[in-house]
């Protein structure tokens, strides 16, 4: 198909500020736009390559305050999308899809997916595909987008990338597919497996003078799952559904 002369002009430019950048930024400014679906500003293209740079190359400037702020832009985003989606949903329900589709897993898995995994910049001593790395990177994106280019762009990448209908619709499918009593599905699956498990529960006074309460799930002694609640029972069973959905048991039928 035969590209208009303005657009011709328009990659002319593009390509004219770009042209003394070393082969592999060139093709990683093209990665970028691929990825977003936008040109990026060349000028701007360092928040692209901060958001691929993991802490453990040691350079002056890493994706932790990237992935910061992703992290609370990809959550804010989510939790509109589905508050405007499903109209007769709770809050409840809402929460655990939210907690579903920003869970690290399902990240790396998106990650891999559109190809970010082979650009990320950490030490050759670390195995990205067996890391939380490529989900930490996905949110650095969503900062660096947000950063460059404004939340509106970002809602969108999050939109058609993350929260679109088919990881919605998976989403759903699994939360409906887990029991109601997630205590005791973390509880029988820790048995199962010959696991040692604990809650720790503990309770704040918030601003409002009420107590809330936050739980942890270990196995063996490493954290699985976290959750807050109004009581310590809804604490427990939000903590527990948090671990659930990291499992092999998530895909158990209730």
């Amino acid at each position: 198909m035969l590209l208009s002369f303005s657009r011709l002009c328009r990659l002319k430019a593009i390509q004219d500020r770009i042209k003394l950048s070393p082969n592999k930024r060139r093709k990683f400014y093209f990665f970028i736009h691929r990825l977003t679906g936008f040109w990026p500003n060349p000028f701007k293209l360092k928040f692209y390559e901060i958001a691929f740079t993991h802490k453990s190359t040691n350079k002056t400037e890493n994706n932790e305050r990237l992935e910061f702020l992703g992290d609370a832009i990809l959550n804010a985003s989510i939790a509109e999308i589905l508050f405007k989606k499903f109209p007769d949903f709770q809050e409840g329900m809402l929460s655990k899809i939210r907690a579903d589709l920003a869970r690290r897993e399902l990240l790396n898995t998106i990650a891999e997916d559109l190809g970010i995994i082979k650009w990320i910049n950490c030490s050759h001593r670390i195995n990205v595909s067996q890391t939380h790395i490529p989900g930490d990177v996905v949110e650095a994106i969503i900062g660096a987008i947000s950063i460059t280019k404004g939340q509106k762009q970002a809602f969108r990448f999050i939109e058609n990338r993350i929260a679109n209908s088919q990881n919605i619709n998976n989403s759903i499918e699994t939360i409906n597919s887990i029991s109601k009593n997630y205590k005791s599905q973390i509880i029988e699956y820790s048995q199962k497996s010959k696991e040692e498990i604990h809650f720790e529960t503990s309770s704040q006074h918030g601003n409002d003078k009420q107590n809330t309460f936050s739980s942890i799930v270990t196995l063996n002694m490493h954290i699985v799952g976290h959750g807050e609640g109004k009581t310590k029972k809804e604490a427990e069973q939000v903590a527990s559904l948090d671990a659930l959905l990291k499992m092999p048991i998530r895909n158990k039928e209730s």
